[in-house]
């Protein structure tokens, strides 16, 4: 428990007492080789990190400034330096609290502590190692975050400029170390893949989203990594505009998300949306109604749906059907958005043009008023 760990901890000197008040001594060093020993409970770097942070709010007030203040407990290059502390150690223990923080979501003070680790692991243990590739991979993500995160469209290019950067590193060490067909591969081209797609480099995604295919369709053809490498490559096949490749691709997809996921799942949604976006795409209204009615059985009527559902039928001819949700259409929105919400009207002419085309006259008149 945390009491328990509280007392090791006072014990071994990683915190101390005064007047009832815990404070974290500046040699994090000493907690970082506790943390990472072999034999020691695990909950224990836990403990120092919760008695951390609850020391810092308790200065600062304000529990995301934790982290803030770790440069000020000494850890900085020339703490890691001292007590004839090696390089590799420096960067073990960088990468340690790296971690740490990125869990924490403190993008800025993690960026510092990858970036030395990345440095001291190169300098001592060379470009193709496992931990120097570990590295490459989170600064990747880091740099990814963080053009996520604002900045201007340039600088979120330059951001992610630099994650296609790491994220090449890791995929040509994990293929000297792995060889080529290691199932890992796949992760690393899908993490390529997508930078290539961010930046608008179609060209260069295509073949690396088809290789991780590929390799997961190899190692299990119905899993759910198949199924997110299948998504992406139909996402990638629209930006192309090839409709075909992308109905064949997120067909299958979606087939494995409701298997593996359940039908109500986020990604199983995101795939149903992305499908029926790519059959209106090709004005194939027939095989989108399925998909919108099977998405109003799991989530409940929805206006913007229902409308759709309406022209879709319109679309194919079957006017009775149209007629039927464009009614329902407008009784949602005006409970939702209310009585004079375009859609309402959009709604109601539709419905004057469909009685229309019936020859009900005195139906369709009071809807193009």
């Amino acid at each position: 428990t945390f009491e328990r760990n509280k007392v090791t901890l006072l014990k071994m000197g990683i915190v101390s007492s005064d007047s009832g008040v815990l404070i974290m001594h500046g040699l994090l060093q000493r907690c970082l080789r506790v943390s990472l020993a072999d034999k020691v409970d695990k909950s224990v770097p836990r403990a120092v990190t919760q008695i951390l942070k609850n020391r810092v709010i308790q200065k600062v007030g304000n529990q995301k400034s934790w982290a803030r203040v770790l440069p000020m407990l000494g850890l900085t290059r020339a703490f890691y330096r001292r007590d004839e502390c090696t390089m590799v150690e420096s960067a073990e223990w960088s990468w340690a609290i790296g971690r740490m923080l990125e869990e924490h979501g403190f993008l800025e003070d993690e960026k510092p502590m990858y970036e030395y680790a990345l440095f001291g692991y190169r300098h001592e243990l060379g470009n193709l190692h496992p931990r120097t590739c570990t590295v490459y991979n989170n600064l990747g993500n880091l740099y990814e975050l963080v053009a996520e995160t604002g900045g201007n469209a340039e600088e979120r290019a330059e951001w992610f400029k630099r994650a296609k950067d790491m994220y090449r590193h890791a995929l040509d060490i994990t293929e000297q170390l792995l060889g080529s067909e290691h199932a890992y591969i796949s992760t690393c081209c899908m993490n390529l893949g997508g930078m290539h797609k961010r930046l608008h480099e179609d060209v260069e995604a295509l073949p690396l989203f088809r290789r991780a295919l590929f390799l997961r369709e190899k190692e299990d053809p119905r899993s759910a990594a198949t199924a997110t490498s299948l998504h992406a490559l139909g996402m990638l096949y629209q930006d192309m505009d090839n409709h075909s490749g992308a109905l064949e691709v997120l067909t299958q997809c979606l087939d494995i998300r409701k298997e593996k996921l359940g039908f109500d799942h986020p990604d199983t949604t995101m795939t149903r949306q992305t499908l029926v976006a790519t059959y209106e795409a090709k004005f194939m209204y027939a095989e989108v109604i399925p998909l919108l009615e099977e998405h109003i059985d799991l989530f409940g009527p929805n206006p913007m749906l229902l409308n759709n559902l309406g022209f879709c039928n319109e679309s194919i001819g079957n006017v009775d059907r149209a007629i039927t949700f464009y009614l329902r259409t407008m009784d949602a929105a005006t409970e939702v958005y209310g009585p004079r919400h375009p859609l309402v009207g959009v709604a109601a002419y539709r419905l004057g043009v469909m009685y229309y085309s019936k020859a009900e006259y005195e139906r369709s008149l009071p809807m193009y008023e």
